[in-house]
């Protein structure tokens, strides 16, 4: 079936949003796992 141009444009910005959810949680972790690195070297005082 043929999608409307109407329901095309909004799966792509549901896919967008979904994108850009992921690349917050991404770099949410790598904020998170910097932090980690830098408690780590504080703790064994490197």
């Amino acid at each position: 079936a043929v999608a409307t141009t109407k329901e095309a444009n909004a799966r792509f910005q549901a896919a967008k949003q979904k994108v850009a959810a992921a690349e917050r949680k991404l770099s949410m972790a790598k904020v998170r796992a910097d932090h980690a690195r830098d408690a780590l070297k504080a703790l064994t005082g490197q």
